[in-house]
C-alpha cells in the first residue's frame, strides 16, 4: 500500500508539474504587442500623400484617376524600451469570413493581402495596410466590378466617407501576429478581432514617436488610438465615437 501511495503521489506531482509548465509556456508565448482598437481607411489625397506607397500617384488626381482607399492597422511593441525587447522575423496576416455568392448559407474565409506584412526586426511601431481594390474581399462584389470598369481606379462618385462605408462588405477581420522573442527565443503570438464598426474613414494614425531629454527615440503608447485628419481633409464625423481621441496638434 505504501508503494502504491507513493506511486500515486509521484504521478499527481508530475501531473501538476505538467500543468504549471504548460501555463508558463502559454504566458511566454503571448507576444508583447498591442493592436490599435480601430481600423483607419484613408482615401483620395490621404493615399496620395503616403510616401510609403507611391509619390507618382500625386499626378493621378489631375486626370480624375483616384487611387483605391487603403485600410491601416497599427501595432506597438510594448517592450520598445528594453534592450533585446525586439520581435524577430515578425509577420502579420489577416483574414475575414464572407458568405459564398452561390451558396448564401456557406461561409468562406478569405486571406487579406497586406502591404509591409513582414518585419525582420520589430522594435517600436508597425503599420500594415490593405488596398481596397478590385481584388479586396472587404468590398462588395458590385464595387469590385465597378473598379475593374474604371481600369483599377476608385470611382469618383464613391470618393467620400459615406460611400466608402457603404462599399465595405465584412463583419469581422482577424489579424494574427507571430514572431520570435529576442529575449526568450520563444515563438510568440497575438490576435486581434475587428468588426466593421471599428473603421474610421478619412483619418490617419497620429505620430507616436518622440525624443526624450537624452535624444533617444521613445514611443508614446497612449497615442495608439489617436488620429488626425488625413492630408486633404475629408474625414468622417466622429460624433458618437468614444473609442479614440482626435488630436489636431500632432
Amino acid at each position: 500500500m505504501t508503494a502504491v501511495g507513493a506511486f500515486i503521489g509521484d504521478l499527481f506531482q508530475s501531473f501538476i508539474s505538467v500543468i504549471i509548465f504548460s501555463k508558463v509556456l502559454r504566458v511566454q508565448a503571448n507576444a508583447q504587442v498591442t493592436f490599435s482598437n480601430i481600423l483607419i481607411i484613408r482615401y483620395g489625397q490621404g493615399v496620395i500623400s503616403d510616401d510609403n506607397l507611391n509619390l507618382e500617384k500625386s499626378k493621378l488626381l489631375k486626370f480624375n484617376r483616384i487611387p483605391c482607399p487603403v485600410l491601416d492597422i497599427l501595432v506597438v511593441n510594448r517592450f520598445h524600451n528594453y534592450n533585446g525587447g525586439e520581435v524577430m522575423d515578425a509577420s502579420i496576416i489577416a483574414s475575414n469570413k464572407d458568405y459564398c455568392e452561390v451558396n448564401k448559407d456557406k461561409q468562406i474565409q478569405y486571406r487579406i493581402e497586406l502591404q509591409e506584412s513582414s518585419n525582420p526586426f520589430f522594435k517600436r511601431i508597425w503599420k500594415v495596410s490593405h488596398v481596397l481594390d478590385s481584388q479586396s474581399p472587404l468590398l462588395t462584389p458590385s464595387v469590385r466590378r465597378y473598379i475593374v470598369r474604371k481600369s483599377g481606379y476608385w470611382p469618383e462618385e464613391l470618393n467620400n466617407p459615406e460611400s466608402i462605408k457603404a462599399s465595405l462588405n465584412f463583419d469581422t477581420i482577424v489579424a494574427h501576429f507571430s514572431g520570435t522573442s529576442n529575449v526568450s527565443a520563444i515563438d510568440v503570438y497575438a490576435n486581434k478581432i475587428y468588426d466593421i464598426n471599428d473603421t474610421i474613414i478619412g483619418y490617419q494614425f497620429a505620430n507616436m514617436l518622440y525624443r526624450d531629454k537624452n535624444n533617444t527615440i521613445q514611443v508614446n503608447e497612449s497615442l495608439i488610438n489617436d488620429v488626425v485628419e488625413q492630408d486633404g481633409g475629408g474625414g468622417q464625423s466622429l460624433d458618437g465615437i468614444g473609442v479614440l481621441r482626435f488630436d489636431s496638434e500632432i
